[in-house]
């Protein structure tokens, strides 16, 4: 397993898998439920189904990954559950970054990986583009995620991507 995709945004979470799949990537996917995998359409992806919270389900399906991926949204306290329990699990599992993105994070969730002695990278999305309001491109979004899991050592990394000097962090341009 290359990256895991602790699921939370259905619709980058898909576009993430596919995009990892496409170029070589073993993926694999946590899905709440069946419901939840219909709207993320992993592609090739594997699919585990289970708790998100769920630290053990975390770690096995997680045991040969590179990067965890999990989407933490400050306005969602059960999203912090899910932080922690990723963390817990990629503490026992030797070598795995966490990648952890949204529109805004809580600070818990911040701290909680900024203090894990974990290699790690935040990224602010700010809010998405893709309807009224939104700022950031979905595929852009996809594009630093990416990005994120290919940087090279023991990263410790916030990146906001609202701000076009930060996506050179990623070694990426930001989107026109």
């Amino acid at each position: 397993m290359s990256v895991l995709i602790v699921a939370g945004n259905t619709h980058i979470d898909g576009l993430l898998a596919r995009r990892l799949v496409e170029q070589g990537d073993v993926v694999g996917i946590l899905v709440e439920d069946d419901g939840m995998i219909d709207h993320v359409d992993p592609g090739d992806a594997h699919v585990a189904q289970g708790s998100r919270t769920d630290e053990d389900l975390i770690e096995r399906a997680a045991t040969h990954a590179r990067t965890i991926v999990v989407y933490e949204e400050a306005v969602v306290p059960t999203h912090r559950d899910i932080v922690r329990a990723v963390v817990a699990a990629a503490k026992r599992i030797e070598g795995v970054r966490v990648v952890m993105w949204g529109s805004k994070h809580s600070a818990e969730a911040v701290e909680t990986l900024s203090t894990s002695g974990l290699p790690y990278v935040v990224i602010h999305t700010g809010k998405l583009r893709g309807r009224l309001r939104r700022t950031v491109p979905f595929e852009a979004v996809v594009e630093a995620l990416d990005a994120a899991d290919d940087l090279a050592g023991d990263v410790h990394l916030e990146v906001d991507l609202t701000r076009d000097e930060e996506w050179a962090r990623l070694k990426l341009e930001p989107p026109s």
